[in-house]
């Protein structure tokens, strides 16, 4: 497991129903917090598994930025 709170996990294309292509990812667990209202859980799933190169706080941030847009 990482070191920031993301873990690793496998996903599977819709087409590849005998799962023997699996792809690895990683997924960070966020809260997103807003004045207007309560705080949501959400799922970041990304295929940039390298923790150092990409931590888990930067892609979060990165995404929220995103979304805002």
């Amino acid at each position: 497991m990482p070191r920031d709170g993301s873990w690793l996990s496998r996903i599977h294309a819709t087409g590849d129903r005998s799962h023997r292509d699996p792809v690895t990812v990683r997924v960070a667990a966020r809260q997103l917090h807003s004045t207007h209202r309560p705080a949501e859980d959400y799922r970041l799933v990304t295929t940039l598994t390298g923790t150092h190169r990409y931590p888990a706080r930067q892609l979060a941030a990165l995404s929220t930025n995103a979304g805002r847009q």
